[in-house]
This record gives C-alpha cells, sequence and structure tokens, in this order.
C-alpha cells in the first residue's frame, strides 16, 4: 500500500514539472508574440504616415521635418494647417523608435545659399517653392536609419551555432535540451580526444554554462561506468555514441548528421536512466530506455536540477563544505547510500 502511494505521489510531482514546463514555453511564446505585435503597431504607424505625406503632399512633409527638428523647403499655407496638424499627430503616435531626425534632410529639398554658412539668399527666400517634396517611403526610412539603431535582427539570422535567447536579448538555457546542446558542441568541434566532456570548451554564447556542465558531467560518469556497474543499473554503454561526437568534433572530422544525431540520442536516453538510478528509481529505467513516458524529458534546467540535488547529498555525506559544487564527482547511488548511512549512525553516536 504504502509503495503503490509513493508511486502514485512520484507520478503527481512529474505531472506538476511538465505543467511547469508547458507554463513556460507559453510564457515564451507570449513574449515573441508581443514583440512582433510591436514591430506590427510601428510598420502600420510609418505606412499611415506615408499616406498621408502623399495625399497632402510637401505640406505635409513640412510639418514632418518641423516635428522632427529639420529645416523645411516649403511654407505651409492657411488653408492647410488642418492637414499639418493631422500628420502631426500621426507623426507623434509613430515617432517612437520608428523614424529619425536623420531620415529627413534625405527629403528636404535644400534652399539654394549664397554663403559657407548655409543661408537662403532674400531672392531665395522671398520666391515661392515651386518643386514637390518627395513622399515618405517605408523603404527609405529603414535605409536611413542609423546603424546605431538598426532594426533587431530575427531569431533565424542570428548566430547559428547561439544556444538560446530570450525574449529580453539575454542568453537562458530555458526550452533547450542535451540533445541540442551536444550537437551544436559537436559542430562547433568542443570535443577533443582524451577530455571529458564537462570541462571541454563551449561557445561563448551558451547560456548558463554551469547548467550544461552538470548534464555533461552525467554523460562522462556514464562513459567511465564499468561493465559490471551498467549490467546491475541497466543504463546502456555511450561509449561508442561519445567516440562519434569526438571524432566529429576532430580538425579533419565530418560527422554526418544522421551518425550525430543518433549519438546523441543514444547518449540523452542513457542520462536520463542514470538519473532515475540516481534516484534510486531503478523500476522506470526500462521504461526510459525503450521511451515510454516517466514525465522527464532531457530538459537542460530539469536535468542539472536533478544533478545539482544529487551532487548535494553527495556534498553533505562527504563533508565537501569548501569543494565547489561543480567539482563534486559523481557516485553511484549505492556508495551514496552507504555514506549517508554511516554519516547518520556516526551522529547517532554523538
Amino acid at each position: 500500500m504504502d509503495f503503490s502511494f509513493d508511486e502514485f505521489l512520484r507520478g503527481l510531482v512529474r505531472r506538476v514539472e511538465a505543467l511547469e514546463g508547458q507554463v513556460e514555453s507559453l510564457k515564451r511564446a507570449n513574449e515573441a508574440l508581443a514583440h512582433e505585435t510591436v514591430g506590427m503597431k510601428r510598420e502600420n504607424a510609418i505606412l499611415r504616415l506615408e499616406v498621408a505625406c502623399m495625399k497632402h503632399g510637401g505640406s505635409a512633409f513640412g510639418a514632418a521635418a518641423s516635428l522632427l527638428g529639420a529645416p523645411s523647403s516649403k511654407r505651409p499655407r492657411p488653408d492647410q494647417s488642418d492637414a499639418d496638424s493631422k500628420v502631426r499627430q500621426m507623426l507623434s503616435a509613430a515617432i517612437s523608435g520608428s523614424i529619425y531626425p536623420a531620415a529627413v534632410p534625405a527629403y528636404a529639398a535644400p534652399a539654394e545659399s549664397s554663403s559657407a554658412s548655409g543661408r537662403p539668399t532674400a531672392a531665395a527666400a522671398a520666391q515661392p517653392s515651386t518643386a514637390t517634396a518627395a513622399p515618405l517611403s517605408v523603404g527609405t526610412l529603414i535605409a536611413t536609419k542609423p546603424a546605431s539603431q538598426s532594426p533587431s535582427v530575427s531569431l533565424s539570422k542570428r548566430n547559428p551555432n547561439r544556444y538560446s535567447l530570450g525574449g529580453t536579448g539575454r542568453p537562458s538555457s530555458r526550452g533547450n535540451t542535451l540533445k541540442k546542446a551536444l550537437t551544436t558542441m559537436a559542430e562547433g568541434k568542443a570535443f577533443k580526444p582524451g577530455e571529458t566532456f564537462a570541462i571541454c570548451d563551449m561557445p561563448e554564447d551558451f547560456a548558463e554554462k554551469s547548467k550544461v556542465r552538470h548534464c555533461l558531467a552525467v554523460v562522462d560518469y556514464i562513459n567511465g561506468l564499468p561493465d559490471a556497474e551498467r549490467e546491475r543499473t541497466g543504463v546502456p554503454d555511450i561509449k561508442a555514441a561519445v567516440e562519434t561526437l569526438r571524432s566529429a568534433s576532430s580538425a579533419d572530422g565530418v560527422g554526418e548528421a544522421t551518425q550525430i544525431s543518433d549519438a546523441v540520442s543514444k547518449i540523452s536516453t542513457s542520462c536520463l536512466a542514470q538519473l532515475l538510478v540516481f534516484e534510486d528509481r531503478h523500476i522506470e529505467v526500462k521504461n526510459q530506455i525503450s521511451g515510454g513516458l516517466t514525465g522527464y524529458t532531457d530538459s537542460i534546467s530539469g536535468m542539472a536540477k536533478r544533478v545539482s540535488t544529487y551532487r548535494k547529498r553527495i556534498k553533505v555525506a562527504k563533508d565537501l563544505d569548501s569543494t565547489p559544487h561543480l567539482e563534486i564527482g559523481l557516485i553511484s547511488e549505492e556508495e551514496l547510500k552507504e555514506l549517508e548511512a554511516k554519516k547518520a549512525q556516526e551522529k547517532d553516536q554523538l
């Protein structure tokens, strides 16, 4: 009865964690939609401005130039004041981040200058201008936008090796998986012969490297297991998969996409199975290996949290208070239980 109730509670915990992951995904999707909405509003404001300038001609352009602080080449007539007022209102709505003063002089027709100061002559000032100012176009506005305020690049056009970017532009590991991290690192030739995965160099734009290193420590642990231990736990061997990634990372190595994909899938499955072993849940290992539902995925955040919890247990059992968290070596769950039992016995004796 107790065993069934424990299993029920574990199932509830896994379900809650899965729901939390779905909530995070929905939040990220909502942030992306919010950013797209802002961009569409700005584009709509620019289009409205363009239509107004085409409709009202030079006077509307004069209002735009005046609002942006640039000299106008035409003087508005009294009967066009209402049109200018409307354009000013449109400009006020569109000015926030969409139009820049540097864009206006490209359209303004400068008055004739008789001196180096650029001041117009009396004749030029008295003579009404007959030139029609070119309407503001969306393409030209974007083309003349200062380089320092260039439009943000879409995620699909960013660095292809970028691990993750949140909606605020700050790196984040949310939503990323061990398979994605291993694939990116293999393609970036990060894995060196004879070097453990957890200490290899990661791309600079990898988010939250400590979480990734927690996951890679499990890869190294499984890769170093003796055959007898793997048979005991049922965790699949990953030596061949690890060598595949190292070969793809070599100087002259060209790993095929299918080979890399198969390798990272095997490693990911074995790591999830090993985490179940660490948590003394051997009954679920076979289900994890066969692809059944266990409530866990190879999410970097989720796996790192589980590894960190296990390392805290080791830290307490071995009295490693001064050892950095990432430097605590992983041990089998049997050895850890023995250490914990011994420590509890010593505590009782005191």
